[in-house]
């Protein structure tokens, strides 16, 4: 995997999956009745619910085992990313660039659409975009514009969320988001899917009409010679210059902390860059100053 990260908040569309006039039929069940209005589920399937938003691979048997259409206008308006019951489904053209990436233990899960009879199938393909993949890359502390939304006393395990106004590099992530598959959920991030740069680049060329609304992750690594060399941290919580504990990046060039300008930020870049051509030339002792202990520039 390239060295960047994106995250997309399109799981957080409340848009997605509103009105598609479409019924669906869970196995061993009847078919739910023809209107929009949301049907209160089954324990089962909020469960499979609540574990297909979590990341983790479902059976066939969880998805419903078909869907049909009984308002012909509102599904002409379905995009290539939708809902089904209460899990994500993509049409065709989506499936096809969904299948050249690493999708870990889940992947694509055919199913029918059929028409008001129930019987005669809906032209195209359709499939379950079955999540299986699942990490803990994220960097909490070294973000920006993500919000603590609950926090487990006893295990002390926290569920975060990314704002809706996140930009680029608001989201920081460790190295270890580089390996596995392209396309996951980070553990304790609600609603929120994360992907390779490859996959990212590969939406962006399709031109789907959605907005995965991508935001560019700030990965906290760099590389030398296929060497990840750990990033320095670019905030700090000051609760004595800065009330409630807020979190400011930190000035690179000294002085009190604040938002980084562009200028700071692209000559803090370009130190880096130097100092990572130094380390390939073999002056270990200048990229020990910058990425293993800190110096009065940092």
């Amino acid at each position: 995997m390239s060295g960047k990260v994106w995250f997309s908040s399109v799981m957080s569309n409340y848009l997605i999956g509103n009105k598609q006039g479409l019924r669906d039929k869970y196995y061993g069940e009847d078919w739910e009745p023809a209107q929009h209005e949301v049907i209160r589920a089954s324990a089962k399937v909020l469960e499979a619910m609540e574990k297909h938003t979590h990341g983790y691979a479902l059976e066939r048997t969880d998805f419903p085992e078909a869907t049909a259409v009984f308002d012909k206008k509102c599904f002409r308006r379905v995009g290539d990313l939708f809902v089904v019951g209460r899990f994500y489904a993509v049409k065709e053209r989506l499936a096809e660039v969904l299948a050249r990436f690493d999708l870990g233990n889940g992947g694509l899960v055919p199913f029918p659409i059929f028409q008001e009879d129930l019987k005669t199938p809906v032209e195209g393909k359709f499939y379950y975009l079955n999540f299986g993949a699942r990490k803990r890359t994220i960097l909490p502390n070294e973000s920006k514009n993500v919000e603590l939304v609950a926090s487990n006393s006893a295990t002390g395990v926290e569920i975060w969320k990314v704002n809706p106004w996140a930009e680029d590099g608001d989201v920081a992530l460790s190295a270890a988001a580089l390996a596995g598959p392209d396309l996951w959920i980070e553990e304790i991030v609600r609603d929120g899917l994360f992907m390779s740069e490859a996959l990212a680049a590969a939406l962006r060329e399709a031109k789907f009409k959605i907005d995965f609304e991508l935001k560019e992750c700030a990965g906290l690594w760099r590389r030398c010679n296929d060497r990840v060399l750990p990033r320095p941290a670019l905030r700090f919580r000051n609760p004595a210059h800065h009330p409630a504990g807020s979190i400011y990046r930190q000035n690179p060039c000294g002085g009190k902390g604040g938002r980084l300008s562009a200028i700071n930020w692209r000559r803090f870049e370009c130190q880096r860059e130097q100092d990572c051509a130094a380390h390939q030339h073999g002056d270990t002792r200048r990229g020990a100053e910058r990425f293993g202990h800190r110096t009065s520039c940092f």
